[in-house]
């Protein structure tokens, strides 16, 4: 359902990036920082709520697979990672992404989770797990504590 769900939503992108003219998708240097198109999004999809791509048995699948994948060493790959501060809170659906020095990604740790189409990506906010729209900048699902306390790029888990 997941799979099914991630492809029905970049169906649904590229359908409303298409109403979107172009010089509003991209900004004067060619970044993502598309307003107009996370907005059209929002509209479209009005329903959007925490657990619509994570929720339930999908989310539990996901930090099974997550605590698999540390404890056969993707811990030791080492990367940037973004730990929040106590008063960051963390997106939600409908946010969009803030702004962090370093990266927010763990590709040795996201290669392990289901593909997904180009305009989407896997985002750890602390011991979060985000599904985000790059394009658009737009948050799409929150998967509270998939990463187990203390699980950091470059840590070894046991």
């Amino acid at each position: 359902s997941f799979e099914r769900k991630v492809q029905e939503y970049a169906a649904l992108h590229r359908q409303v990036a298409g109403w979107v003219p172009p010089a509003e998708v991209f900004d004067d240097e060619g970044g993502f920082f598309a307003d107009e198109l996370r907005d059209t999004l929002i509209a479209v999809r009005g329903e959007a709520r925490q657990g619509e791509f994570f929720g339930g048995a999908v989310g539990a699948a996901f930090k099974d697979r997550i605590d698999a994948a540390l404890l056969y060493g993707v811990g030791g790959y080492s990367t940037p990672f973004f730990d929040p501060l106590v008063w960051d809170p963390t997106p939600q659906v409908n946010d969009p992404l803030p702004e962090v020095p370093g990266m927010v990604q763990w590709p040795a740790l996201a290669i392990q989770l289901p593909p997904l189409p180009r305009e989407l990506r896997y985002v750890f906010w602390g011991r979060d797990l985000l599904l985000v729209d790059a394009v658009a900048n737009l948050v799409l699902d929150v998967l509270p504590a998939a990463l187990p306390e203390g699980a950091r790029p470059g840590v070894t888990y046991h």
